[in-house]
């Protein structure tokens, strides 16, 4: 793909790597794009190594922060001086998938993979350790490694386990990183959205409630659904429509089923 001229000469700053994450392309698209156009560029010696040295855009920390809390994790092997990013999903949501793959470049490897990983998949559970679940074949995208990843790393994973560090979530959570988790973790049900929190504490889910509040201009509860696993439910979704327009201009077209009330003949009359 070759990036349009007007939007190249409108972005581009002499800097390959700031272009590419303000246009979410990779280097490698850039750098034909500028070939194309014959704009004088110096070739890099070392991608990756500038890509370290590159800062996520705010959106891609915020959709970073949403998939954090739903289904992505993070990983900091031994060897390696930095953590990366990882994110699985059922071949059905490839689809979203693409679309964080798309929004992360150029960070993320060049292509996302399929794989069968047999009867049963060997996975992290979100409690330190790992369990067997049912998955088959499997649609996944990582990133490189990258010291603001190697923070979120930090800031999110104590002893193995995945925390919710508060401070850091008041300070950056936002309405794309709620549309990400929603996306990721969210399903209407009779009538109300409900975010799957289960690896999180009581504590945490009420604390991360409190703060979606900030977003949504109706009724939030908290519900326990199983023994000490607590969800968070967004109710009377007629109070506040406008919030799912919000969450539909962010999130791909794919996963708009997740953020589109149908509401039933007295709601629309009242609405």
């Amino acid at each position: 793909m070759i990036v349009d001229k007007d939007t190249l000469e409108n972005t581009y700053n002499g800097n390959i790597f700031e272009t590419a994450v303000l246009l979410r392309e990779s280097v490698q698209t850039i750098m034909a794009s500028l070939k194309k156009h014959e704009i004088e560029f110096e070739k890099p010696k070392h991608i990756y190594g500038s890509l370290k040295r590159t800062d996520f855009s705010d959106f891609q920390k915020s959709l970073l922060i949403g998939s954090i809390l739903g289904d992505g994790h993070l990983e900091k092997r031994g060897h390696l001086k930095n953590a990366l990013f990882r994110e699985e999903h059922a071949l059905d949501q490839v689809g979203w998938l693409k679309w964080k793959h798309r929004n992360l470049k150029p960070f993320t490897t060049a292509n996302m993979w399929n794989r069968d990983r047999g009867k049963k998949a060997l996975m992290p559970d979100g409690k330190g350790g790992k369990k067997y679940y049912n998955i088959q074949n499997v649609c996944a995208i990582s990133t490189g490694t990258h010291p603001y990843i190697t923070k979120l790393h930090n800031l999110f994973y104590k002893n193995r386990v995945k925390v919710l560090p508060k401070k850091f979530i008041e300070e950056n959570f936002d309405l794309t990183s709620l549309a990400v988790l929603i996306g990721d973790d969210g399903n209407f049900c009779e009538n109300s959205i409900r975010i799957c929190t289960d690896n999180f504490t009581k504590d945490e889910v009420y604390f991360l409630a409190d703060i979606c509040s900030r977003f949504f201009n109706s009724r939030i509860t908290v519900r326990e659904e199983k023994k000490d696993k607590y969800r968070i439910v967004f109710t009377e979704i007629i109070k506040d429509l406008c919030f799912f327009d919000r969450l539909k201009d962010i999130l791909p077209k794919c996963i708009h089923h997740k953020v589109s009330p149908v509401l039933n003949e007295h709601q629309v009359a009242t609405h």
